[in-house]
């Protein structure tokens, strides 16, 4: 769980990160920002804090030692001596600069921000959160002056989602810290965020241990599934449901018990249990053999773990169990049907 309602905002500075392929440069400011006033100070809260909620984890890397990690090395200054926010955060925006060299790196306002009391797990830990404000909106400003109004279009930011957020908390060190990174874009536009200038990666914790498996289940029955087995359509949707239905049933995740469950039959097990360890290894992504199911994951997943028939563009079937309760056929004109067996109408 996490709660940000009581953190108190200690530091912020804003810096420009301009596009470094496009040598649009970084203006760096010489004076944090003024929290003195309490409207301003809850504005820059609000804005630092909207877009983090419990849910996926992530964790400083580098391929040779956490210690090379710069941002990770930056965070360690930051928490150790607040008062050099101003200096800190001036080395993270070259930083970034740095890495900002994609064509499709929007520039933008950098923000580093230091907060106190931000309560995750029910442990109350300082945070550090970097924000990337990169799209701004037109606003229309409206003054009575003498017998009318007086109009103005100002550009400014709206106090929700940054573009790119990250929430850094001061808990689990060793291991990269406790991460928690917001993105409204998706591609090229985040790689150099996450990948090249933050360099995180999941979290090795029992909610991506969780959402990695659901994951790895919806990916084998949907895709790999259908290419090396002979299974239609409805029971690859009762593989499904069963995935679902271990998750939703059990307290604690033991993957052989998953797969003989699941697909009962000895080579679709091993097919499993090699699919998973291939598609985790491929997506560096965290894996384990048992772990405590994190219901927040599940429900997550739930979402998108549809068990549907789609026919044509008339019917949508929802398949929640037993396959031999609905029969296929055709008709001799070629047309195809489903036969359905109930005993309670609703």
């Amino acid at each position: 769980m996490l709660d940000l309602s009581s953190a108190k905002l200690e530091h912020a500075a804003i810096h420009f990160v301009g596009n470094k392929n496009n040598e649009e440069g970084v203006f760096i400011s010489e004076e944090e920002l003024w929290l003195e006033q309490a409207e301003n100070s809850n504005a820059i809260k609000k804005l630092c804090t909207s877009p983090f909620s419990a849910g996926e984890t992530w964790a400083f890397t580098h391929s040779s030692e956490l210690g090379m990690n710069e941002v990770f090395v930056f965070c360690q200054r930051l928490f150790q001596n607040p008062t050099d926010a101003l200096a800190i955060s001036t080395e993270l925006a070259k930083l970034l600069y740095e890495k900002s060299d994609h064509p499709q790196v929007k520039p933008g306002e950098f923000m580093v921000c230091l907060l106190n009391d931000c309560y995750y797990q029910n442990q109350s830990v300082q945070g550090i959160v970097f924000c990337k404000m990169e799209n701004k909106e037109l606003f229309l400003r409206l003054r009575q002056v003498g017998t009318g109004y007086d109009m103005q279009l100002i550009e400014g930011l709206l106090l929700n989602k940054p573009d790119k957020a990250c929430l850094v908390l001061n808990m689990n060190e060793e291991q990269g810290y406790t991460i928690l990174n917001s993105e409204k874009q998706k591609g090229a536009e985040v790689q150099y965020w996450r990948d090249s200038f933050l360099q995180i990666k999941p979290a090795a914790d029992n909610f991506n241990f969780t959402n990695t498996m659901l994951k790895v289940a919806k990916e084998f029955v949907t895709k790999e599934m259908p290419e090396e087995f002979p299974v239609g359509k409805t029971e690859a949707l009762e593989f499904l449901s069963r995935s679902m239905d271990y998750f939703k049933s059990n307290e604690n995740f033991d993957k052989q018990e998953f797969a003989e469950s699941v697909f009962e039959d000895d080579r679709m097990i091993d097919s499993f249990i090699k699919y998973g360890e291939d598609y985790c290894k491929h997506n560096e992504l965290p894996n384990a053999d048992q772990f405590e199911i994190n219901n927040t994951a599940v429900k997550k997943q739930a979402r998108v773990y549809k068990s549907v028939l789609k026919l044509d563009k008339n019917f949508h079937i929802y398949i929640h169990g037993n396959r031999e309760l609905i029969e296929k056929g055709t008709e001799p004109d070629g047309r195809k049907f489903y036969k359905i067996y109930f005993n309670h109408e609703e």
